[in-house]
């Protein structure tokens, strides 16, 4: 499975980082360590997450992550 995180998803994922760095340092590395769980359970399976919405002729999904409480939005 081919990933690529848009530049608009990779500034989201910068300043959630940010903002967990500074606001929860005990856990700083937590969303990125979700971001990567989750990254291998869609390569693992794809139709993982919920069907967010229709966009053109693509399928938008999305996944909890759990412990941080962001969404992984992708298609």
């Amino acid at each position: 499975m081919k990933l690529e995180i848009s530049k608009r998803a990779r500034r989201q994922i910068e300043r959630i980082q940010t903002w967990w760095v500074r606001e929860r340092p005990a856990a700083r590395g937590l969303f990125l360590d979700e971001i990567a769980a989750a990254e291998q359970q869609l390569r693992a399976t794809p139709e993982l997450g919920s069907i967010y919405a229709e966009y053109r002729t693509r399928t938008v999904r999305r996944v909890l992550l759990p412990k941080t409480n962001h969404h992984l939005y992708y298609w």
